[in-house]
Protein backbone atom coordinates (compact mmCIF):
# COMPACT_ATOMS: atom_id res chain seq x y z
CA UNK A 1 0.00 0.00 0.00
CA UNK A 2 1.59 3.32 -0.90
CA UNK A 3 1.71 6.13 1.89
CA UNK A 4 -0.84 9.53 1.58
CA UNK A 5 0.06 12.40 -0.47
CA UNK A 6 -0.39 14.91 2.96
CA UNK A 7 2.37 11.88 4.80
CA UNK A 8 4.74 12.29 1.83
CA UNK A 9 4.21 15.95 1.69
CA UNK A 10 5.09 15.77 5.87
CA UNK A 11 7.87 13.97 5.71
CA UNK A 12 9.53 15.96 2.68
CA UNK A 13 9.01 19.08 4.70
CA UNK A 14 10.94 17.43 7.46
CA UNK A 15 13.41 16.33 5.86
CA UNK A 16 14.13 19.52 4.00
CA UNK A 17 13.84 21.44 6.80
CA UNK A 18 16.27 19.35 8.86
CA UNK A 19 18.97 19.26 5.74
CA UNK A 20 18.42 22.71 5.50
CA UNK A 21 18.84 23.45 9.43
CA UNK A 22 22.19 21.22 8.79
CA UNK A 23 23.88 23.94 6.20
CA UNK A 24 24.26 26.25 9.64
CA UNK A 25 23.97 24.28 12.82
CA UNK A 26 25.63 21.17 13.88
CA UNK A 27 23.19 17.83 14.67
CA UNK A 28 23.45 18.44 18.37
CA UNK A 29 22.41 21.90 18.35
CA UNK A 30 18.91 21.30 16.34
CA UNK A 31 15.80 20.19 18.49
CA UNK A 32 12.77 18.61 17.41
CA UNK A 33 11.20 21.88 18.31
CA UNK A 34 13.30 24.13 16.21
CA UNK A 35 12.68 21.66 13.38
CA UNK A 36 8.97 22.25 13.78
CA UNK A 37 9.17 25.89 14.47
CA UNK A 38 11.25 26.03 10.75
CA UNK A 39 9.10 24.06 8.86
CA UNK A 40 5.65 25.51 10.38
CA UNK A 41 4.04 21.71 11.62
CA UNK A 42 3.63 20.91 15.82
CA UNK A 43 5.04 18.52 17.22
CA UNK A 44 2.60 16.07 17.51
CA UNK A 45 2.74 15.93 13.66
CA UNK A 46 6.59 15.83 13.71
CA UNK A 47 6.09 12.84 16.79
CA UNK A 48 3.65 11.23 14.21
CA UNK A 49 5.84 10.54 11.54
CA UNK A 50 9.82 9.84 13.15
CA UNK A 51 10.94 9.17 16.86
CA UNK A 52 13.43 11.82 17.16
CA UNK A 53 15.58 13.94 15.21
CA UNK A 54 18.31 11.19 14.54
CA UNK A 55 15.60 9.05 13.32
CA UNK A 56 14.70 11.37 10.35
CA UNK A 57 18.92 11.46 9.52
CA UNK A 58 18.70 7.33 9.59
CA UNK A 59 15.69 7.69 7.52
CA UNK A 60 17.82 9.99 4.91
CA UNK A 61 21.01 7.92 5.37
CA UNK A 62 19.10 5.16 4.37
CA UNK A 63 17.69 6.71 0.97
CA UNK A 64 21.24 7.44 0.20
CA UNK A 65 22.18 3.94 1.02
CA UNK A 66 19.75 2.08 -0.99
CA UNK A 67 20.35 4.13 -3.89
CA UNK A 68 24.48 4.00 -3.82
CA UNK A 69 24.02 -0.15 -2.96
CA UNK A 70 22.12 -0.33 -6.46
CA UNK A 71 24.97 1.61 -7.83
CA UNK A 72 27.66 0.12 -6.43
CA UNK A 73 26.18 -3.42 -7.58
CA UNK A 74 25.82 -2.18 -11.01
CA UNK A 75 29.51 -1.32 -11.14
CA UNK A 76 30.95 -4.45 -10.09
CA UNK A 77 28.31 -6.14 -12.56
CA UNK A 78 30.08 -3.87 -15.30
CA UNK A 79 33.40 -5.03 -14.20
CA UNK A 80 32.57 -8.63 -16.19
CA UNK A 81 31.24 -6.37 -18.67
CA UNK A 82 34.42 -4.57 -18.99
CA UNK A 83 32.70 -1.49 -18.90
CA UNK A 84 33.09 0.03 -15.82
CA UNK A 85 34.39 3.39 -16.59
CA UNK A 86 31.22 4.54 -17.61
CA UNK A 87 29.32 3.07 -14.57
CA UNK A 88 32.04 4.66 -11.91
CA UNK A 89 32.41 8.12 -14.14
CA UNK A 90 28.07 7.71 -13.76
CA UNK A 91 28.39 7.54 -10.09
CA UNK A 92 30.57 10.16 -9.91
CA UNK A 93 28.56 12.69 -11.81
CA UNK A 94 25.47 11.38 -10.18
CA UNK A 95 27.21 12.05 -6.71
CA UNK A 96 28.58 14.93 -7.46
CA UNK A 97 24.56 16.14 -8.78
CA UNK A 98 23.34 15.73 -5.49
CA UNK A 99 24.10 18.85 -3.93
CA UNK A 100 25.10 19.54 -0.71
CA UNK A 101 22.98 16.91 0.75
CA UNK A 102 25.23 14.22 0.81
CA UNK A 103 28.35 16.34 1.90
CA UNK A 104 26.20 17.53 4.68
CA UNK A 105 25.53 14.16 5.76
CA UNK A 106 29.06 12.91 5.54
CA UNK A 107 30.32 15.23 7.66
CA UNK A 108 27.70 14.55 10.75
CA UNK A 109 29.61 14.17 14.18
CA UNK A 110 27.67 11.91 15.55
CA UNK A 111 29.06 7.99 14.85
CA UNK A 112 25.64 6.20 15.43
CA UNK A 113 24.02 8.19 11.86
CA UNK A 114 27.41 8.80 9.76
CA UNK A 115 26.57 7.98 6.25
CA UNK A 116 30.37 6.97 5.55
CA UNK A 117 30.33 3.55 8.00
CA UNK A 118 26.86 3.02 5.58
CA UNK A 119 28.59 3.44 2.49
CA UNK A 120 31.74 1.67 3.37
CA UNK A 121 29.73 -1.62 4.34
CA UNK A 122 28.27 -1.38 1.12
CA UNK A 123 31.60 -1.26 -0.72
CA UNK A 124 33.18 -3.42 1.45
CA UNK A 125 30.14 -5.99 0.99
CA UNK A 126 30.29 -5.85 -2.75
CA UNK A 127 34.07 -5.75 -3.64
CA UNK A 128 33.74 -9.08 -1.36
CA UNK A 129 31.33 -10.21 -3.13
CA UNK A 130 32.73 -9.80 -6.48
CA UNK A 131 36.21 -10.90 -5.26
CA UNK A 132 35.16 -14.02 -3.98
CA UNK A 133 33.80 -15.54 -6.94
CA UNK A 134 36.82 -14.92 -8.81
CA UNK A 135 40.19 -17.03 -9.56
CA UNK A 136 42.45 -15.21 -7.22
CA UNK A 137 46.40 -16.24 -6.83
CA UNK A 138 45.94 -16.29 -3.16
CA UNK A 139 48.28 -13.48 -2.54
CA UNK A 140 46.04 -11.55 -1.06
CA UNK A 141 42.82 -12.44 1.09
CA UNK A 142 39.74 -11.00 0.09
CA UNK A 143 38.90 -9.05 2.97
CA UNK A 144 42.27 -7.27 2.73
CA UNK A 145 41.44 -6.53 -0.97
CA UNK A 146 38.21 -5.60 -0.19
CA UNK A 147 38.59 -3.35 2.86
CA UNK A 148 41.28 -1.61 0.71
CA UNK A 149 38.70 -0.77 -2.13
CA UNK A 150 36.03 0.09 0.40
CA UNK A 151 38.81 2.86 1.49
CA UNK A 152 39.95 4.33 -1.63
CA UNK A 153 36.57 4.48 -2.77
CA UNK A 154 35.58 5.93 0.31
CA UNK A 155 38.16 8.43 -0.15
CA UNK A 156 37.29 9.24 -3.51
CA UNK A 157 33.57 9.67 -3.21
CA UNK A 158 34.64 12.29 -0.40
CA UNK A 159 36.99 14.09 -2.74
CA UNK A 160 34.39 13.92 -5.33
CA UNK A 161 32.08 15.79 -3.49
CA UNK A 162 34.17 18.63 -2.10
CA UNK A 163 35.12 19.32 -5.78
CA UNK A 164 31.91 18.64 -7.40
CA UNK A 165 32.74 22.14 -9.30
CA UNK A 166 35.80 20.99 -10.93
CA UNK A 167 35.42 18.97 -13.89
CA UNK A 168 39.11 18.32 -14.52
CA UNK A 169 39.73 17.01 -10.73
CA UNK A 170 36.67 14.88 -11.25
CA UNK A 171 37.84 13.62 -14.40
CA UNK A 172 41.10 12.62 -13.02
CA UNK A 173 39.67 11.10 -10.07
CA UNK A 174 37.68 8.58 -12.12
CA UNK A 175 40.66 7.74 -13.97
CA UNK A 176 42.66 6.81 -10.86
CA UNK A 177 40.23 4.68 -9.46
CA UNK A 178 39.64 2.59 -12.42
CA UNK A 179 43.40 2.00 -12.73
CA UNK A 180 43.47 1.09 -9.07
CA UNK A 181 40.36 -1.55 -9.37
CA UNK A 182 42.50 -2.83 -12.96
CA UNK A 183 45.53 -3.05 -11.19
CA UNK A 184 44.11 -4.50 -8.16
CA UNK A 185 41.99 -7.42 -10.33
CA UNK A 186 44.94 -7.75 -12.87
CA UNK A 187 47.31 -8.44 -9.89
CA UNK A 188 45.24 -11.18 -7.90
CA UNK A 189 43.73 -13.30 -10.72
CA UNK A 190 45.24 -16.51 -11.52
Amino acid sequence: MSKDKRVIKTEKLITETIMRLLTTTSISKITVKKICDQALISKSTFYDHYVDKFDVIDKIVDVYAMQFNCEIQQRFEAVQQKNTFEIFNKIIKDMANQDSDLLILMSLEQDVHRVQDRFHKILYDNAHAFLSKQKMNNRFSVGFLSQIYADLALTSISFTLKHAENEKLLEEQTDFMNLMQEVIISNVKQ
